[in-house]
């Protein structure tokens, strides 16, 4: 296992009113990390314990182009990638303050990439922060990788169920998610 990098990510999450998107496991994100400002755009297409699929959009874009999509609704984004909120008016909803730790995991001919993000949310009508939270993603980087995803899956899922027994100062992961990569 080797380290890739250490990224600190903030990320602007757009919504309805009524959080549709929310509601249908689904985001419209301005991600800010380094540089200029990324639209992403993740659909959920399968999910089951401890593994999803879901599509991903990601479109650079300058601070100019952003300020213009922002005045149009993201109307071209959300015409092509996000049809069933076409003509609802979205808003900035929710902050994600995040540090990912990468490393790469290689064995035989599979590559992985273990991430652990620890993040907070932050709302922007209040001001309040959210407790900090945990997550552990495993992606596949190739097709051998993807083909054991799902025996890892359980294995992490047998040892989920066989319990644990936490310290007052050990790490409780919010989420453990196992996702194919391209």
């Amino acid at each position: 296992m080797t380290t890739e990098n250490v990224k600190n990510v903030t990320d602007d999450d757009d919504d309805t009113d009524y959080l549709s998107l929310y509601s249908s496991h689904s985001l419209l994100r301005v991600r800010r990390q380094g540089g200029s400002p990324t639209i992403i755009v993740k659909k959920l297409m399968r999910q089951s314990p401890g593994e999803l699929e879901r599509s991903e959009f990601e479109q650079a874009t300058t601070e100019d182009g952003l300020q213009s999509l922002i005045e149009s609704n993201f109307a071209a984004i959300v015409a092509t990638e996000l049809p069933d909120i076409k003509g609802k008016k979205l808003g900035y909803k929710v902050r994600v303050t995040n540090e990912r730790r990468n490393f790469l995991m290689a064995r035989s001919e599979e590559m992985h990439r273990l991430s652990f993000d620890s993040f907070s949310f932050l709302n922007p009508k209040t001001g309040r922060t959210g407790d900090q939270q945990y997550e552990i993603e495993i992606e596949s980087l190739n097709a051998a990788a993807s083909a054991k995803l799902h025996a890892m899956k359980h294995s992490l899922l047998e040892v989920l169920r066989g319990g644990f027994s936490f310290s007052k100062s050990s790490i409780l992961c919010t989420w453990i998610t196992l996702r194919a990569g391209p």
